[in-house]
């Protein structure tokens, strides 16, 4: 019974090869995809430096620190990064969020980006609608659909045929700007418009209440005690399941280190596909007990990895940062982690994909090592 129980929630990690069957991945510290390769199915790409030259003819899911997406996309398009520079048409919607996003193509249908500085190029179109964040977002290209903006700072010159809504400190509406619909915005300041710039329709104005200038007195107040209580929560579990598994941890750091793209690769396939396999499942006639079945599992796989990214980091301190073995890690290199984990969570945009990308390596890693445990055991 018990090695029956094992074998289905097993289930979850062999649906994940057969959905991606028809895919492509590639990993590694460096992956191109040439530009007289075409991928016929999906692809699947993660690494240091992530280059698209080629075709995908079905959908794209890139992480990586620096990408470059110059071919096409004949689906959707899902890319997560350091830096992002995405030339190559999208024939259907584009998800993207990095530090740095310069989107200078055609996507044929919607478009949710976000980053630290998120560029939309002159020679972009996108038809669909556009939702946009980050800390500046500059348009210079066209959307034909609806635009909603929340940044900190806001210029467009490029032409938005329909109403545009923005929050954000600053706007500013350059000469060659052309809004075509209404223009709804909330701002500390009325916007900058050039006597050149058209809006068509109606322009309706809120003014948005200034943020005090931080300091670290009033950023800890801000954090308040729900902050540190969930930082200390954080510190006592994970330290926890380090004393407790010494040995274990110390194997599954390391693990998640030196392979560390592959894992990230493979945390982001079991991230998105496997909520595919429970909705499948949940619609056939017997498979709905073993959806529901899945689901806990894969939520309690989730809150794990979450825990455990935290020795991701510490494996990744104590390799590079200090130069020593993780065999050799202590319980303090796992406390500076969780502490850094925390900083890094404040920094918006940059800090959660960073966030991310250590949670992803360690979903990646527990799926790994869980399913050749259960190999073994077998």
């Amino acid at each position: 019974m018990r090695k029956s129980l094992i074998t289905i929630i097993l289930a979850l990690f062999l649906a994940v090869p057969l959905v991606v069957s028809a895919s492509t991945i590639g990993s590694g510290p460096s992956y191109t995809l040439a530009q007289d390769q075409i991928v016929e199915g999906n692809l699947y790409a993660a690494g240091g430096q992530v280059t698209i030259l080629g075709m995908v003819e079905k959908d794209l899911l890139v992480a990586g620190g620096n990408i470059v997406i110059a071919g096409q996309i004949v689906n959707n398009a899902m890319v997560a990064g350091g830096t992002i520079n995405f030339t190559g048409p999208v024939e259907m919607d584009v998800r993207v969020a990095g530090g740095s996003v310069n989107l200078n193509n055609d996507v044929g249908g919607e478009l949710l980006a976000t980053g630290g500085e998120l560029v939309i190029g002159a020679d972009s179109a996108i038809t669909g609608d556009a939702y946009l964040a980050g800390g500046e977002v500059i348009i210079d290209g066209n959307i034909a659909g609806q635009v909603r903006i929340a940044a900190q700072k806001v210029k467009i010159n490029g032409q938005l045929e329909g109403n545009v809504t923005i929050e954000a400190q600053e706007i500013e509406l350059g000469s060659t700007a052309v809004i075509g619909g209404n223009f709804n915005y909330q701002s500390a300041k009325e916007a900058t418009i050039d006597p050149a710039a058209k809006v068509l329709g109606q322009v309706t104005y809120k003014p948005l209440a200034i943020p005090a200038r931080a300091s670290w007195g009033n950023m800890l107040s801000m954090l308040g005690l729900g902050w540190l209580l969930k930082l200390a929560s954080f510190l006592v579990v994970t330290l926890a399941l380090f004393f407790l598994f010494q040995r274990r941890t110390k194997v599954f750091a390391e693990q998640g280190v030196n392979t560390f793209w592959p894992e990230l690769l493979r945390g982001l396939v079991i991230l998105i596909v496997a909520p595919v396999v429970i909705i499948v499942l949940l619609f056939s006639v017997i498979g709905w007990i073993l959806a529901i079945l899945i689901t806990f599992c894969y939520l309690a796989l989730l809150a794990v990895s979450l825990v455990a990214s935290t020795l991701i980091v510490a494996g990744l301190l104590q390799k590079y940062l200090y130069r020593r073995k993780i065999e050799e890690m202590k319980w303090t290199m796992v406390l500076l982690a969780v502490v850094l984990m925390f900083v890094i969570g404040l920094i918006p945009i940059a800090g959660w994909i960073i966030l991310l990308a250590f949670w992803l390596v360690a979903l990646g890693t527990i799926s790994h090592d869980g399913y050749n445990l259960v190999k073994e055991w077998e």
